[in-house]
């Protein structure tokens, strides 16, 4: 089964290298510079002429997990995995969706979030030092005018269409994301579970895949 890797905010594949996904061909999506005016649906067309197969399976982490579903809209796939991520925009914090509307987030820059490292730690539940250095070393290598332009889509996402191949995997603490409705909870787990609790999101992607 082929499986294409979507990564999240400030992040890439690493963020997936703890997984266990011997077995399956696995396949990363590779972000393309959005255009001006870009909304998260038309990015996501932008991105499915790189997923192929009649097995396809997309797994996308966060803003990845978003980017997924416009994709599944879009590109007809066997399951859309989900790892600490939102179906549809009412399921974002309503101070996201509040920052959305006001623009409030326009007020910082991606550059800023690049370096706010013990804010990211927190936020990101990344508590141990691999993780801090691998959440750091991601963010460092981040396009910051890409890392803003996601957060804005975010925050102004408007999907209201739950496809019916999504799965969600969850950490029940997640700080970013907070849990709303999820197929797999890992318990005690924050939003980087792919990264610190990649055992049990291994075993139930296993499950979702079986």
């Amino acid at each position: 089964m082929k499986i294409f890797l979507l990564s999240g905010l400030g992040a890439d594949k690493r963020l997936f290298s703890n997984l266990d996904l011997s077995g399956h061909e696995v396949i990363d999506v590779s972000w393309v510079p959005p255009s001006k005016g870009d909304t998260m649906e038309t990015y996501a067309r932008k991105l499915v002429d790189q997923v192929n197969g009649d097995n396809a399976v997309l797994m996308g982490v966060s803003f990845g997990g978003m980017v997924a579903v416009e994709m599944g809209k879009v590109k007809p796939v066997k399951k859309i995995i989900l790892i600490s991520s939102s179906v549809v925009a009412t399921e974002l914090p309503a101070l996201y969706r509040f920052a959305g509307k006001l623009k409030i987030h326009r007020l910082i820059s991606g550059r800023l979030l690049k370096n706010s490292h013990r804010l990211m730690n927190w936020v990101m539940g990344a508590a141990d030092p691999v993780r801090k250095k691998l959440l750091a070393d991601m963010l460092r290598d981040t396009d910051p005018k890409f890392l803003y332009w996601a957060i804005d889509k975010v925050v102004t996402w408007k999907n209201e269409t739950v496809p019916s191949n999504v799965v969600r995997i969850h950490g029940s603490k997640d700080r970013v994301l907070p849990v709303r409705k999820t197929n797999y909870l890992v318990d005690g787990g924050g939003h980087l579970i792919v990264a610190n609790r990649a055992d049990e999101v291994t075993k139930y992607v296993n499950e979702i895949l079986a």
